[in-house]
């Protein structure tokens, strides 16, 4: 699990997505935005969704499986 969350920490950081952005395009919560552009904690199925829908660019795979 800590090799998704640093993926996803990283792809934020390259993308320049902080949890202000992240809140404002997925409406999740800023709490939560902030546990998960840190790091701290890897999003749920349903918050996943909402970035995929918010960031098309985002590899889904990528994060899960790391290839």
């Amino acid at each position: 699990m800590q090799e998704k969350k640093e993926r996803l920490k990283s792809y934020f950081e390259l993308l320049g997505i902080d949890a202000k952005l992240l809140n404002k395009r997925t409406n999740i919560e800023i709490s939560t935005c902030y546990r998960i552009v840190s790091g701290e904690t890897f999003p749920n199925y349903e918050n996943l969704r909402k970035i995929k829908e918010s960031f098309p660019e985002i590899s889904l795979n990528y994060l899960i499986t790391g290839n």
